[in-house]
């Protein structure tokens, strides 16, 4: 059994690294 905390927490971490890397990206242009 997978645990669900750890899989959410995994997958939040992700979503902001994504969300930073755009960021960053956008300021570039």
């Amino acid at each position: 059994m997978i645990n669900s905390h750890l899989l959410y927490q995994l997958s939040y971490r992700g979503m902001s690294a994504m969300l930073l890397i755009r960021k960053r990206k956008s300021s570039e242009g």
